[in-house]
């Protein structure tokens, strides 16, 4: 039963049916038939999704009508970039060990299988939450909900030995920690111009001293790091323009690391930059601000302020990294073009408008 499923549209009743089971409210479900359809085959890259339509045999109330099942990607290079991650280990570990703790919404789980870079994953169907797009990018009021909601979790686990406990959960281990000079020299042909001299200079200051930016992680804080916080891994309240609730999805790169590397994540690379302009400070504040309401009460706010520099140029890899694995320059669609180009210029302009040179220079 708990095996790797290779294809996601071949699940049978019975087998849908051993795995409802195994959860005493279901313990004597009978399913008779499953539906099966892909979705969401532009936004993932570590896994494939997959919506099932089961019908019962009995009344079954409480049984779900519709579920979420996630598998491993079946896409050559990610397939590797999955298994160095341990992405559904990571995963399945963050919904066994954390989320029980945790007050945000989350989907409900219903089982799941790990090999390291592989598995699956049953849970709750939320289709009826919009998912955010990472190109069109999210308002500034629901990057403020999700920071709302992030730093519930970071002052939760902030400084937390229970972290170091886990086996199956990394230190500062993102999927844009990689060799950042071939690919930079690359995209400095292409986009030199457009980027402009202060953010090629910055880019290529950021390549030069990457591994010392790294190691300075070990030194700070610590706590438990989405690692992926960006719109395509956001489900959005309708209408998604009101950004009062956010739910936080897809945990394969969960680590234990520095908080503001979430919050460079998302203010950099989600919230387009004519959102951002005139009130960008207000986030850091804002979230530092929910960090002390949740009892963090000896970091400052200029250390905080310091730290999202620091982030914000660790996360100009994001683009570099994104560039290689989407093929780029010879992308496979208009979608990851546009992808690896939001990436790129949202990060580069979030970096020099919060001076974070000024954490080289430190």
């Amino acid at each position: 039963m708990d095996r790797i499923i290779d294809d996601p549209l071949a699940i049978t009743p019975t087998w849908l049916e051993g795995q409802l089971r195994c959860i005493s409210s279901f313990k004597d479900l009978k399913v008779t038939t499953v539906e099966t359809e892909t979705i969401g085959a532009a936004t993932g890259f570590l896994s494939r999704i997959a919506r099932l339509t089961p019908t019962y045999g009995a009344k079954a109330p409480q049984a779900p009508s519709t579920l979420i099942l996630k598998v491993q990607t079946n896409r050559e290079g990610f397939t590797d970039v999955a298994e160095r991650l341990q992405a559904f280990e990571r995963e399945l570990g963050f919904y066994k060990d954390f989320a029980p703790d945790l007050q945000a919404r989350l989907p409900r789980v219903f089982g799941g299988y790990a090999e390291g870079g592989k598995g699956w994953i049953l849970m709750e169907d939320l289709s009826a939450w919009s998912q955010g797009d990472q190109v069109f990018g999210i308002s500034h009021d629901q990057v403020k909900s999700t920071l709302k909601i992030m730093a519930a979790v970071h002052a939760g686990y902030w400084q937390c030995d229970q972290l170091g406990m886990k086996s199956w959960l990394p230190c500062h281990d993102f999927w844009f920690h990689d060799d950042l000079g071939v690919t930079w020299a690359t995209i400095k042909k292409s986009y030199a111009l457009r980027l402009g001299e202060a953010a090629v200079a910055l880019i290529d200051r950021v390549v030069n001293n990457y591994e010392n930016l790294i190691e300075e992680l070990d030194r700070l804080p610590q706590t438990l790091v989405h690692g992926d916080l960006r719109a395509d891994n956001l489900l959005l309240s309708s209408p998604a323009s009101s950004g009062s609730d956010v739910i936080v999805i897809d945990w394969q790169t969960v680590t234990r690391s520095l908080a503001c590397i979430d919050l460079a994540f998302l203010i950099g690379g989600s919230e387009p930059t004519a959102e951002r302009h005139g009130h960008a400070q207000d986030l850091l504040r804002f979230w530092h601000q929910q960090l002390v309401a949740h009892g963090v009460c000896d970091y400052p706010y200029q250390q905080a302020l310091h730290h999202l520099r620091l982030a914000l140029l660790i996360c100009l890899a994001v683009p570099i990294v994104a560039f290689k694995e989407l093929d780029g320059p010879s992308f496979h669609s208009a979608r990851e073009a546009q992808l690896a180009e939001c990436f790129l210029f949202r990060h580069t302009q979030a970096a020099l408008d919060w001076s974070a040179e000024i954490a080289l220079q430190d």
